[in-house]
């Protein structure tokens, strides 16, 4: 067994169905005067439960937006200091969780997360606003959550696309986990779980919403998904569809799907045995092959194409892309990774 370094956030969370019952009493430990963070459609979706916060909810925030826009960030954070908050509630995905760790991270002051996608951003001290047109991540203890709470009732609401979408942004967290430079035995046994997992359950979250038990599985598959991120970094997967993100009001969910196959297809030979068992844990042959039909199967996004990427932009993200890379389990060189590119635009099989 190789040396390794380790090194574990302490977070504290609450998981199962139901749990988000004990979100009054924690609000009231911290003041009793919560900001609630969301997007336009979550406030709608999760109308119920911040009516239940009754006078604890002393303003809603519902403007987030993916990768963060430093102009909201700084509208929510504003908002905060109006309303005299003394907590921020952030529930949804991604974005919403962002906007959660920015306001805490500028004021110090303590947040709950109620993530109902599977990003994994909950459990990271890890991120980023969008200034012009580039994503800047930053890493602070001060943005790591309180308590998360991971309630399969909530968020059995979420919609399809975005059930797919995030699911497989952590199914990228948990690839791109196996081949990080700060790999470590505790860390290739929850990525393989977790990829076992999302591929077995996305399809029941899909095919049938209310599926608690479905959902909460996914749920503990993002858990494990934003455990890894925080342990062990991203890679090439994840900085590609940052740079996309930076040039694109896409959705970072949305780019991973068309992405992830065609990263996974350069890098499998690359991986040895570790190749093999992503593989079985997919429950196929050839690992690429079993991201791709995951995604056609969910009838998630698997052309760049499609989400309205130029094919004339493609050469300045490879360009963009290669500065950003630090490691990567193969070499690779800036037409490697315009290859990479054509095939997600064309939203082509991936090859090896």
């Amino acid at each position: 067994m190789k040396s390794f370094q380790l090194e574990l956030p302490a977070i504290h969370t609450r998981f199962g169905p139901g749990c988000t019952d004990g979100l009054r009493d924690e609000i009231q430990r911290s003041g009793g005067k919560a900001l609630v963070v969301c997007t336009e459609g979550g406030a709608k979706r999760y109308k119920p439960m911040i009516a239940a916060l009754e006078e604890q909810c002393v303003a809603v925030f519902d403007k987030a937006l993916p990768h963060c826009p430093v102009d909201t960030a700084m509208d929510a954070l504003k908002s905060f200091i109006l309303s005299e908050a003394s907590c921020i509630v952030a529930i949804g995905g991604g974005s919403t969780l962002g906007l959660g760790k920015f306001v805490a991270a500028q004021t110090g002051r303590p947040w709950f997360a109620i993530p109902t996608t599977f990003s994994g951003s909950e459990m990271t001290s890890l991120y980023g606003i969008k200034i012009d047109n580039e994503k800047r991540t930053r890493r602070s203890t001060a943005c790591r959550a309180h308590i998360v709470f991971y309630d399969a009732v909530l968020a059995a609401s979420l919609p399809k696309h975005e059930t797919v979408t995030t699911g497989m942004n952590c199914l990228a967290h948990c690839v791109e986990a196996l081949y990080s430079p700060n790999i470590n035995p505790l860390a290739v046994n929850m990525s393989l779980e977790g990829v076992s997992i999302l591929s077995s359950t996305l399809p029941c979250c899909v095919e049938t919403p209310t599926d608690i038990d479905a959902r909460q599985k996914a749920l503990y598959a993002g858990l494990i998904g934003g455990l890894l991120v925080e342990m062990v970094g991203i890679g090439m997967h994840h900085k590609i569809c940052h740079v996309i993100g930076g040039h694109h009001d896409i959705a970072h969910a949305d780019t991973n799907s068309a992405v992830l196959p065609h990263v996974i297809a350069f890098n499998q030979r690359a991986l040895g045995n570790t190749g093999l068992a992503l593989a079985n844990a997919f429950d196929v042959s050839d690992a690429a092959a079993g991201a791709y039909a995951l995604a056609k199967r969910l009838d998630a996004p698997v052309s760049l194409r499609d989400l309205g990427v130029s094919h004339d932009e493609l050469p300045a993200l490879a360009t963009e892309s290669m500065r950003h890379i630090q490691h990567n389990p193969r070499p690779f060189t800036q037409g490697d990774l315009l290859g990479l590119l054509e095939r997600a635009w064309h939203g082509e099989p991936p090859e090896n």
